[in-house]
């Protein structure tokens, strides 16, 4: 593989599957005996799709595409409905739509009507950028627990919460064994933490993450978040096991609405 760019989570699973890559960053996988390569990390210094970028793909613009691409009708409703439901500033809307539609996501049909276009590919953008732009701003706190099961013996919606990551792949398709637990909330941390026994630690298994959407969705009753957020979540790990589970979920919840668009 050559190319412009591998990001860290990306270069691990190809290295798992021995598909040997060069970047123009300066990352690198050769396994040729006797010559051996891994290098990742490396950041390009240059603008990768030079003009095109823009703030779609930042924080604010990544929740405008999240809500999107959980429902594409959403392009026609006004735009103060679309700013509530990402929880951004109305102002914000107006110049992402411009974004949408220069960079080729969205269309005008007659007056006052709009389409998303493109919709694999917005997905996947949406995808990469997530991790680096809006995750980290999310964490609200790590815990660890010397109990790896701890979480089977809750009902996570008693706190007021949603399961995110391993624990809803886990729920949805019955085939991870969680390592880590991710957990998306809005409510105090105390009773949580207290009737869990959780400590805090800046490595712990346990993260605990503010939602960032105001929108209902298909699985919300089974207090897990939107498999979009659940297929991200997996792939920003890196770890094989995960990107399958990943699979899994993109196949069962997530390409055939994509597809129908």
């Amino acid at each position: 593989l050559v190319t412009k760019y591998v990001t860290p989570p990306i270069a691990d699973p190809l290295k798992e599957l021995n598909i040997f890559f060069i970047d123009t960053a300066g990352n690198a996988y050769i396994n040729k005996p006797p010559l051996y390569v891994f290098i990742k990390g490396n950041k390009p210094q240059f603008t990768l799709r030079p003009g095109t970028q823009k703030r779609l793909f930042k924080p604010s613009g990544l929740r405008v595409v999240f809500v999107l691409l959980n429902n594409p009708k959403m392009i026609n409703k006004p735009y103060r409905d679309i700013a509530k439901a990402a929880d951004v500033a109305l102002g914000t809307v107006g110049w992402l739509i411009r974004d949408l539609k220069e960079m080729h996501f969205c269309i005008e049909i007659g007056k006052n009507n709009r389409k998303l276009m493109d919709l694999k590919n917005l997905f996947k953008r949406w995808v990469e950028a997530y991790p680096e732009q809006l995750r980290p701003k999310l964490i609200i706190e790590r815990f660890e627990t010397t109990d790896h099961n701890w979480w089977k013996g809750i009902n996570i919606k008693d706190y007021g919460a949603c399961w995110g990551g391993e624990v809803a792949a886990a729920n949805l398709t019955g085939y991870l064994k969680p390592a880590k637990v991710t957990i998306y909330t809005n409510e105090p941390l105390g009773k949580l933490v207290l009737k869990n026994r959780l400590r805090k630690a800046k490595q712990g298994n346990v993260e605990i993450l503010t939602p960032f959407w105001n929108f209902k969705y298909e699985l919300e009753d089974r207090h897990v978040v939107p498999p979009i957020l659940v297929y991200a979540d997996l792939m920003a790990t890196g770890d094989q096991r995960n990107i399958e589970a990943a699979g899994m979920i993109y196949e069962k919840y997530i390409d055939r609405f994509i597809r129908e668009n």
